[in-house]
């Protein structure tokens, strides 16, 4: 075998095909992210969950020794970076919002390809983090409820429908755990 032959066997691979799919948009979100990276300017709510994360490492309860109208897991995450990367670290948590993104931009291009083609996902999975920043602009890389959020319900649709092609009880369980997950992140 020559080697554009091992060449194209190589890209022509599955593994491949979504490997090349997926950094594209995800090449799009990095872009978007990284002129903010040094910045310590904080969204207010950003600075409130911050805020609740670190009283959370000093021992208080929420909704028992600080209050806020969010549900508890987007404290629970802030704590667990903060504990992770550093008390003082915002940008880890940026960070980290930039991972959910990511992941959030793989499962729906895996939702979409699961209906239609491979084209029609790229582009999907393309537009996602362009028009969420174009739309939103600063607020899509805010770490904010929304972007945990959207995360674990976009989870929990690709585990339902494969639930629902594959008959599985324990599937729709974990469907069920995941939007579980995605509510505790922010009220519908």
């Amino acid at each position: 075998m020559n080697k554009t032959n091992r060449l194209y066997t190589f890209f022509a691979h599955e593994h491949v095909k979504l490997l090349i799919d997926i950094c594209c948009p995800l090449a799009v979100w990095i872009l978007v992210y990284c002129p903010y990276l040094k910045f310590y300017l904080l969204h207010i709510d950003t600075a409130g969950y911050l805020l609740a994360g670190q009283m959370i490492l000093d021992g208080a309860v929420p909704f028992l020794d600080f209050w806020d109208n969010k549900p508890p897991f987007v404290y629970q995450l802030f704590a667990l970076i903060l504990k992770c990367s550093g008390r003082n670290n915002f940008i880890a948590v940026t960070i980290a919002t930039l991972a959910f993104n990511c992941i959030s931009t793989i499962l729906l291009y895996k939702i979409i390809r699961l209906f239609s083609s491979r084209f029609t996902a790229c582009i999907a999975a393309f537009l996602y983090p362009v028009l969420s920043h174009l739309m939103l602009f600063r607020d899509s890389i805010s770490p904010n409820a929304e972007m945990y959020m959207t995360t674990f319900e976009l989870c929990a649709l690709l585990i339902g429908i494969h639930a629902i092609l594959k008959k599985s009880i324990r599937l729709i369980i974990l469907a069920g755990i995941s939007a579980g997950i995605a509510t505790a992140f922010k009220q519908p």
